[in-house]
Formats: structure tokens, C-alpha cells, sequence
């Protein structure tokens, strides 16, 4: 399993959208990716419709695709969704929360970490 592990806000930086487009390009050579998002990349989870305004890239509609590329194992860091007030049940794509010890399993089992 590839854990693709993104820390980058979509605003201000082509960072995040680069991470994202790893992890389906990941997916589409029929490899198993686990996506993590923690600090600012919990941002992504967010729906921006004025992203443009913003500096931002409007990620949704990637976000919403992950799972047609097979990317159901979402994570979020349960300390930065409540750093930057986001509610798991208004995020663009399904998520499940993760403790520091969550993070640590996912590492452990990864064959492979990239982190942005």
C-alpha cells in the first residue's frame, strides 16, 4: 500500500493539487493508495466555490473522484480537523478521523510513504 500523506493547504501553493494527482496517478497503475491528510491539508476536505478568489485550487471535484479510482481509505488528522474547525460530516469526500497512534499504524503498514 502507498500512503500518500498531504500537510499542504490548497491555498497559495500547487503543493496540494500536486499530492492529490500522485495518488491517482498511483491508483491508476492499479496500486493501493491510502490517502492522509494532516495540518493545513485537512483544508482540501473543504468545498471552496470561491476558490479562485481565495489563491486557491477548487479540489472537490477531485476529491469527490477519489473513489473512482478505487481511493476509499481516506484518513484525517483528528487534531488538525479540530485546529481548523472542520466537521467530517461537510466534507466533500467520505473521511475517517485519525489519532496519532491511527497515523503511526498507517505508516507502519505502508509500503511505500510519501509525504508533501
Amino acid at each position: 500500500m502507498v500512503l500518500i500523506w498531504s500537510t499542504q493547504s490548497p491555498i497559495g501553493d500547487v503543493a496540494a493539487r500536486e499530492t492529490l494527482d500522485a495518488a491517482l496517478a498511483f491508483a491508476a497503475y492499479d496500486q493501493a493508495v491510502t490517502l492522509l491528510l494532516s495540518d493545513a491539508g485537512v483544508m482540501q476536505l473543504q468545498s471552496m466555490p470561491n476558490a479562485k478568489q481565495a489563491g486557491a485550487k477548487n479540489m472537490s471535484k477531485l476529491m469527490k473522484a477519489l473513489p473512482m479510482y478505487d481511493i476509499d481509505n481516506v484518513y484525517a488528522c483528528q487534531t488538525s480537523l479540530s485546529r481548523f474547525s472542520i466537521d467530517t460530516q461537510q466534507c466533500v469526500t467520505p473521511v475517517q478521523t485519525a489519532t496519532t497512534d491511527d497515523i503511526h499504524a498507517l505508516i507502519l503498514g505502508a509500503t511505500h510513504v510519501i509525504r508533501v
